[in-house]
């Protein structure tokens, strides 16, 4: 049985230890990711409960510092539970 990341089809999902997919905000050794409810990782901009998140593009990895969202800049900075929310600056 795999484990951790799974690339099934060209997505990627993560699994726990006892085999069962994650769904929501992923902690993967102080990294955080987010997978939809299909279980798929999500990249790029997403929005989560009203709040913007960007996610990088090739690792799917929340991304902290200045980041361009559609010609305008925000910055995003840790937050509860060490999330990472983006502000317009």
């Amino acid at each position: 049985m795999k484990t951790g990341w799974v690339n099934d089809g060209g997505k990627w999902y993560y699994t726990n230890n006892s085999g069962a997919m994650k769904t929501g905000w992923i902690n993967d050794n102080g990294t955080w990711y987010f997978s939809d409810v299909s279980g798929a990782m999500q990249t790029g901009v997403v929005q989560v409960d009203g709040k913007t998140y960007s996610l990088d593009a090739a690792s799917g990895a929340m991304q902290v510092g200045n980041v361009t969202i559609m010609e305008k800049i925000y910055f995003c900075t840790k937050w509860r539970s060490n999330r990472k929310r983006c502000n317009t600056i």
